[in-house]
C-alpha cells in the first residue's frame, strides 16, 4: 500500500494521527516487537496474552510522556509509582478489549483512510510531503517493515472505532448544566477563626529523647545518596537497522568495555560523575540528548542492575527516543550509608516540632468549636468575616499565610461541601505549614439563572457533563466486554516483577 501511495501522493484533509488514536491506545503501530505468548503474561484478553515486555514498553512510553510535560525537570522516577504501573496495565487491557470487540463486530478500516493517515505522519515527510523511501528507512531503523506498521496502525484504528462511537452517542442535559452553573456561582458568608501552628511552637519543643527515638525509627530516611560515575556511548539516527544490530551485538558480546563498539562505529565515549540513584541529573551545559539519556528511567534501571553495578558489564542497548540508542557502564560506585545523628538532629527536631505544633493547633481549634456549638448571633471577636465564592477563594489567602495554593484549594472544597450548610462550627486542618481553622457558615446567596456569570458557565459545564457521561458509558462498555471476552488479570506478577 505504501508503494501505491508513492505513485499517487494525494494529500488528503485528515486529522493528524496523534489526534485520531485516543489516549488509551498506548501500544500498537509504534511497537518495536510483537508480543508472543508467555507463561508469565500480566493479563489475557480473549485468549491473547499481555506480556511483561509489552507492558514494559508501554509503561516506559507513558513515563517519558509525563516527564516531557514538565520539560524533563521532574525525574521519571517520580511518576513510576505502583498506581501508574497498574494504570498502564489497565490501559493495555482496554486496548486489547476494544480491538477484540472490533474484530468480533467485523469493524473494517478502508485502505484509503489508512493511506491518508500514513501520509500525514510528520516523520514520513520530506519538505512537507509524504516520501515513501524516507518512511521506509525511518521504520527500518526501528526494526519495522512498512507492512507491519500498516497492520499495527490498522489495529489501532479498529481498537478506537467502537469506543469513539459510544462516546459520541452521549448527550448532556442543558437543564442540569444550568442548575450546576447556578450552584457553582453561589457565594457564602462565613466566619473564620485561625489557629496557626507557629502560635504553638514554643509549647512543641521535642526532648533529646524524642529526637533519638525518631532517629532510630526513621533510620532508613537518613542515608547518604547512592551514586555512580559512568561512561557511555550514543548511536544517533542510524542510517540502517544493520547499524543498530551491530551496536547492540558489540556492547553485548564485549560487555567488559565500550571501547570496541566505539572504535568499530566511530563513536565517542563520554563520562559523567555523581549520578544519584533516585534523583535527576542536572548539570549546567549538558546537551538536550545528554539530559534525556541521563534521566531516562530504563537506562537508570539498567545502571543499577546487578549485572552492571556488581559485575561491571555494559548495559544493553537502550532506545531513549526514536533514533537514539545508548549503552553505559559503571566506572565507580559509592553505596549509601547511614548519616550520624549529629548531621540530622536539626531536621528531626524541626519535623517533630512542626508536627506537635500542628496537633496543638488542632486541639485548640476543636476546643473553640466545642465551646461554640450553637453559633452566636453576632460574629465572635476572634473571627474574621468573608463573602466568598468558588471563583473568589483568593480573598482567603491572607488567612492561610504559608499554606499556599494547595491549602487554599483544600479549604475551598471544605467550605463548599454540601454538608457545610449549617451553623455548627467545622474544624478544618490545613496542614503542618499552617495549622487549623474553624469555619462557621452564616448564609448563602444564589444568583438567578439569567445572571451573566451563570450563563457564562453553562457552556463549559455542559461540555464537562458530556465528557463525564462519555467516560462512564465507555467504562460500562469495557466492563461488559471484559466479561464477554473472559479477561484475566495477574496483578501479582506485576508486583513480583518489582520485588
Amino acid at each position: 500500500m505504501l508503494d501505491a501511495f508513492r505513485r499517487n501522493r494525494r494529500l488528503l484533509q485528515a486529522i493528524l494521527l496523534l489526534f485520531i488514536v485516543p489516549s488509551f491506545v498506548i501500544v500498537g503501530a509504534w511497537d518495536m516487537v510483537n508480543p508472543q505468548a508467555s507463561s508469565n503474561g500480566l493479563a489475557e484478553v480473549d485468549g491473547r496474552p499481555i506480556t511483561q515486555q509489552q507492558w514494559q514498553q508501554a509503561h516506559q512510553r507513558s513515563l517519558d510522556a509525563m516527564s516531557a510535560q514538565f520539560n524533563g525537570q521532574v525525574p521519571v522516577s517520580a511518576f513510576d509509582t505502583p498506581a501508574s504501573k497498574v494504570q498502564t496495565l489497565d490501559e493495555l487491557i482496554q486496548r486489547e478489549v476494544a480491538l477484540a470487540s472490533a474484530l468480533r463486530s467485523r469493524v473494517f478500516i478502508p485502505d484509503q483512510q489508512l493511506s491518508a493517515l500514513i501520509s500525514e505522519v510528520p516523520q514520513f515527510q520530506v519538505d512537507g510531503r509524504y516520501n515513501f523511501e524516507h518512511a521506509k528507512k525511518f521504520l527500518e531503523a526501528r526494526g519495522l517493515t512498512t507492512q507491519q506498521f500498516e497492520v499495527d496502525l490498522r489495529s489501532d484504528l479498529m481498537a478506537e472505532r467502537l469506543p469513539r462511537a459510544i462516546a459520541e452517542s452521549q448527550f448532556g442535559s442543558r437543564v442540569l448544566a444550568r442548575r450546576l452553573s447556578r450552584s457553582e456561582s453561589e457565594s457564602r458568608r462565613i466566619w473564620l477563626v485561625s489557629f496557626p501552628s507557629e502560635s504553638f511552637f514554643a509549647q512543641a519543643l521535642p526532648s533529646q529523647q524524642d529526637i533519638e527515638t525518631a532517629y532510630q525509627a526513621r533510620s532508613s530516611e537518613f542515608q547518604t545518596s547512592e551514586r555512580v560515575d559512568i561512561e557511555m556511548i550514543m548511536l544517533k539516527d542510524p542510517s540502517s537497522a544493520d547499524l543498530v544490530e551491530k551496536f547492540s551485538n558489540l556492547i553485548y558480546e564485549q560487555s567488559d568495555s565500550l571501547k570496541p563498539a566505539a572504535e568499530a562505529l566511530g563513536l565517542g565515549i563520554s563520562s559523567f560523575k555523581g549520578l544519584v540513584r533516585n534523583e535527576p541529573f542536572a548539570v549546567t551545559g549538558l546537551s538536550q540528548d545528554d539530559q534525556l539519556v541521563l534521566n531516562h528511567q530504563a537506562l537508570r534501571a539498567a545502571l543499577f542492575s546487578n549485572d552492571v553495578l556488581v559485575e561491571r558489564r555494559n548495559t544493553e542497548s537502550v532506545e531513549v527516543r526514536p533514533g537514539l540508542f545508548v549503552s553505559a557502564r559503571i566506572l565507580a560506585h559509592e553505596p549509601s550509608k547511614p548519616l550520624p545523628l549529629s548531621a540530622v538532629s536539626g531536621k528531626i527536631k524541626s519535623d517533630l516540632q512542626a508536627r506537635k505544633a500542628s496537633e496543638l493547633a488542632g486541639q485548640a481549634a476543636q476546643q473553640w468549636a466545642d465551646a461554640n456549638k450553637t453559633s452566636p448571633a453576632q460574629k465572635p471577636s476572634d473571627a474574621r468575616e468573608f463573602w466568598v465564592s468558588r471563583a473568589s477563594l483568593t480573598v482567603l489567602q491572607p488567612v492561610l499565610g504559608k499554606a499556599g495554593p494547595a491549602g487554599l484549594r483544600d479549604l475551598g472544597v471544605q467550605l463548599f461541601a454540601s454538608d457545610f450548610l449549617m451553623k455548627e462550627p467545622r474544624v478544618i486542618e490545613i496542614g503542618p505549614s499552617f495549622g487549623s481553622l474553624v469555619a462557621v457558615w452564616v448564609e448563602s446567596k444564589l444568583p438567578a439563572e439569567s445572571d451573566s456569570d451563570v450563563r457564562g458557565r453553562v457552556g463549559p459545564v455542559f461540555s464537562s457533563l458530556e465528557r463525564l457521561e462519555a467516560q462512564e458509558s465507555f467504562s460500562s462498555w469495557i466492563r461488559h466486554q471484559e466479561k464477554v471476552l473472559d479477561v484475566k488479570r495477574h496483578p501479582e506478577r506485576l508486583a513480583a516483577r518489582d520485588s
